[in-house]
């Protein structure tokens, strides 16, 4: 028999699934019969793997493979993997059924942040929040469902972070090396990402939770952070020498802040770009514009940014996370107290992620797509703020029961009352552990 958790992971799973092929679908059907810009990018995907797929048929090498297979910037996991399904249905080009397979990967992601909420140390009803905001909130729907490259991305970076959540408590050969691979797959879709997110997780992997206060125990702990921060390092060392890293960075600094001045001139004169004037030509100038620019890529649009057809579309969803930042920042709040080392490596692997995004994005089509991946993190902390609202201002409401006549409710009104009683009881025993230093699972 299931438990109530399997039950939920799975009724989760199957309306992520609902959602995001149907999105999929519709988005698709729209541009090809209206020619709505919804599926620009996935429609260029899919064309490129298709036709690899038609040269391995033949018998031949693929000629995009060897002309820009080796460029860092390609998304080459999500072209080969559209390639490998057409070549699995013999070249029969059936988009739905593509749609389809892809949604069926990408909406595991709700599963995997439901447990990375509970192995960071969130309760039950503050993991299914979290689970629930990234499986019905529409900015994760779209971009994971419509064949963008942003769903694989949410995918691994979730599962990147459940493990390494994992590996601060024990070691695991299993987790370190499903962290590597997560990471290889980032750098095959967004490498100046997987650089960022390695960043942080090796330095958050130096931190660890000791099974209790005493000394050895710290000692232990110590120890084992150490032995993973040094295999992490040297695994990923031989990574990057293997997949030559050096061709995906600039020669020196200056030339490197020169490309990101004029990659975000670009976005900025776009039709839906944001402060065209910004200089961000020095790293001082950079520093000084953070702070403006992480405002506009985590805020844009403000409901009154009426625009094209997709900055249109994102306006609600927009207005709901501005609502939901404050909640955010109580999560933070409570969930460094609860758990440190676990805090340290998800606001660290989302400071790492703005401080690129804040200087480099100046568009709000492009910055609402990729604020996915600081969203996606920050759905833990959400869910941590919300339970913690909902049992705070949950007491001051009194459950009153009417007296009734046995007859009218019988046993079920008793077991109604009862149940509502242990949840107080346990409201009030979460509330006490959220005052001394946070929350138990």
């Amino acid at each position: 028999m299931k438990t109530p958790e399997e039950i939920f992971l799975r009724k989760t799973y199957y309306w992520s699934f609902a959602l995001r092929f149907s999105t999929g679908l519709l988005a698709w059907v729209l541009f090809m019969t209206l020619n709505l810009p919804l599926f620009q990018d996935a429609r260029r995907y899919e064309e490129i793997g298709y036709s690899i797929t038609q040269d391995w048929l033949s018998g031949r090498s693929s000629v995009w493979l060897d002309v820009h297979g080796s460029e860092a910037h390609q998304p080459i996991v999500m072209i080969l993997g559209i390639a490998c399904f057409y070549t699995l249905t013999v070249g029969l080009r059936i988009l739905p059924l593509l749609l389809a397979a892809y949604a069926s990967i990408t909406s595991y992601t709700p599963v995997v942040i439901y447990k990375l909420s509970k192995e960071f140390g969130a309760s039950k009803r503050a993991s299914k929040y979290t689970a629930n905001i990234v499986t019905f909130m529409p900015i994760f729907i779209f971009w994971s469902g419509a064949l963008y490259k942003e769903g694989l991305i949410l995918l691994s970076l979730s599962f990147a972070l459940l493990h390494t959540i994992k590996l601060q408590k024990k070691w695991s050969a299993r987790s370190l090396t499903l962290v590597i691979l997560n990471l290889v797959l980032l750098a095959g879709l967004r490498t100046y990402l997987a650089v960022i997110v390695t960043i942080a997780l090796l330095f958050g992997s130096l931190l660890g939770n000791a099974k209790n206060r005493s000394s050895s125990a710290r000692v232990s702990m110590i120890l084992r952070q150490l032995g993973v921060f040094t295999v992490f390092a040297v695994l990923m060392v031989l990574v990057a020498y293997a997949v030559d890293v050096q061709k995906i960075f600039p020669e020196d600094f200056e030339s490197g802040m020169h490309q990101i001045q004029i990659s975000r001139s670009d976005l900025a004169n776009a039709k839906s770009g944001y402060l065209p004037e910004a200089d961000i030509s020095t790293p001082w100038k950079a520093v000084k514009f953070m702070p403006m620019g992480t405002a506009c890529f985590l805020c844009l649009p403000m409901p009154w940014h009426l625009g094209s057809l997709r900055q249109n579309m994102a306006i609600p969803d927009s207005t709901i996370w501005l609502a939901l930042y404050p909640v955010v920042l109580i999560g933070m709040y409570l969930g460094s107290k609860k758990n440190l080392p676990g805090s340290f490596v998800l606001i660290l692997t989302t400071v790492g992620i703005l401080s690129l995004y804040s200087i480099f994005i100046s568009n709000i089509g492009t910055a609402y797509r990729l604020r996915t991946q600081v969203l996606l993190i920050w759905t833990i902390f959400a869910g941590i703020g919300l339970d913690y609202l909902k049992i705070k201002f949950g007491k001051n409401r009194v459950r009153r029961f009417p007296q009734q006549p046995a007859s009218s409710f019988g046993q079920s009104s008793g077991q109604s009352n009862s149940k509502n009683l242990n949840e107080d009881k346990m409201d009030q025993r979460r509330m006490n552990q959220f005052q001394m230093g946070g929350h138990r699972k």
